[in-house]
């Protein structure tokens, strides 16, 4: 996928919080009291109010069915997303750094696949990601009945887009489908499936490549063991004939010796029988 400056894909704040996540969120100008925002520093949630502002009723059920929880929940630990700690959908391990965040749901949908974003940038990620795991209001815009996870036009400020497209002005993103990071997704997962498939075959043909020198090695070392055969033969040949030319062969018929011991024993014992007689 091509990437280009946020600058280029997003005109303005309006177009990134609307395509980028495929009209998840709808722009709201004006900071109407009916728009949310997704990150807060009260110590009560303010988009409570925006929900009971807009005729909805406030829940404490998750309605969103991902990593979330059934029910909202109190924590004492949460860092990351810590605005959500008095009652929040999300659990403690599923948000407990931006690395677990920029993992949580598989390489493709990581948000620096065009390089490592700008800390003020990448920050407005890590809230995008907090607000949706953990902030129950968000299940109350969930498309229904055929998706558990998937919203649609939920309501944003306007400022809080701004802000988004200044941070990020000058960063690099994926420009698939105007910026849709969806689309993104998907077009990285087939480039990832496509490599991972090549080095698979890659992997193999090297170790049919390591087994093919392993037999090449074996019938070398067979072949020099026959040639060292061959030519332990030839030199033994050559010195038996050399022997039999000198007239001493290698393999003489053997010759009885009269004059050995035994039988010098043999004639003499015969004599004395005979004096005997």
């Amino acid at each position: 996928p091509e990437c280009k400056p946020f600058s280029e894909i997003y005109p303005t704040g309006k177009e990134l919080c609307e395509n980028m996540w495929d009209d998840s969120f709808t722009y709201v100008e004006n900071n109407d009291p009916q728009a949310y925002t997704m990150w807060f520093f009260d110590n009560t949630n303010p988009n409570d109010q925006i929900t009971t502002n807009l005729g909805k009723n406030v829940t404490n059920e998750c309605l969103l069915s991902y990593f979330h929880r059934d029910v909202t929940a109190e924590a004492d630990n949460y860092t990351e997303c810590h605005p959500w700690k008095e009652a929040a959908c999300c659990y403690q391990s599923t948000v407990k750094d931006v690395d677990t965040l920029l993992n949580s749901y598989g390489p493709e949908y990581r948000w620096d696949r065009c390089g490592e974003l700008s800390p003020a940038c990448e920050r407005f990620f890590v809230q995008e990601a907090c607000f949706y795991e953990c902030d129950p209001n968000v299940g109350l815009w969930k498309i229904t009945p055929n998706h558990t996870w998937k919203i649609s036009g939920m309501p944003i400020k306007s400022d809080y887009c701004d802000a988004w497209h200044r941070a990020c002005y000058n960063d690099l993103f994926c420009a698939s489908d105007g910026g849709s990071y969806f689309s993104c997704a998907r077009e990285y997962k087939a480039l990832d499936t496509a490599f991972n498939q090549t080095v698979i075959v890659t992997e193999i043909v090297e170790l049919e490549g390591e087994t093919d020198k392993s037999v090449d090695v074996a019938l070398i070392i067979i072949i020099v063991v026959i040639v060292l055969i061959v030519i332990g033969m030839f030199v033994f040949i050559c010195y038996v004939r050399n022997r039999e030319q000198k007239g001493n062969p290698y393999f003489a018929p053997l010759e009885q010796d009269l004059n050995s011991p035994t039988r010098d024993n043999e004639t003499t014992g015969d004599a004395e029988m005979q004096g005997t007689r």
